[in-house]
């Protein structure tokens, strides 16, 4: 099971989503009635965190960027440091070791891409990137199948059943 997901165009936020200090602190400072700050502050570390984010390949700076303008329609959106200890939380608990070195990867290959644009590099280094490229890109489709995998096997049990957050040692 999911703490965070999106379901119909939507953030699910599940009550054990709450249960943890990092999003209950951004959940009970909001006093409002809809609670708007708190569903954009956990939106945020959603997007910013999440392997399915479609933001998740991106390096963090560039990531925070384009969550800030393509989800939240706000670029003066302030990350405060409850937020910031929402990201680490929530990272924590929801990344394995295989979605971590994948998020490496991806970030690697990211910043490789513009170096190859921006920057004048020699025609040795431009073969041996390009003869590189085809390995490289297997090896990351790889990886993020065999994470796509993890992420499946730790929410299934034999008999389709859903596995809480206690089984999974989460919370």
């Amino acid at each position: 099971m999911r703490i965070l997901d999106i379901k119909n165009g939507k953030l699910e936020i599940t009550p054990e989503a709450l249960g943890l200090k990092y999003f209950k602190t951004l959940w009970d400072r909001d006093k409002s009635k809809d609670k708007t700050k708190a569903y954009n502050d956990i939106l945020y570390v959603y997007y910013y965190c999440d392997f399915k984010s479609p933001f998740f390949k991106y390096p963090p700076e560039e990531r925070e960027l384009l969550v800030k303008e393509e989800v939240l329609s706000n670029k003066d959106y302030k990350i405060d440091k409850d937020v910031l200890s929402a990201i680490d939380g929530y990272s924590e608990i929801s990344k394995t070791p295989i979605m971590k070195m994948l998020e490496g990867a991806s970030v690697a290959i990211y910043n490789m891409r513009n170096h190859l644009v921006n920057k004048d590099i020699d025609p040795d280094t431009a073969q041996k990137i390009i003869i590189n490229l085809p390995k490289m890109i297997a090896a990351l489709n790889e990886a993020n199948e065999a994470a796509q995998r993890e992420l499946s096997a730790q929410s299934r049990v034999r008999g389709n059943q859903q596995i809480s957050l206690l089984e999974q040692g989460e919370l």
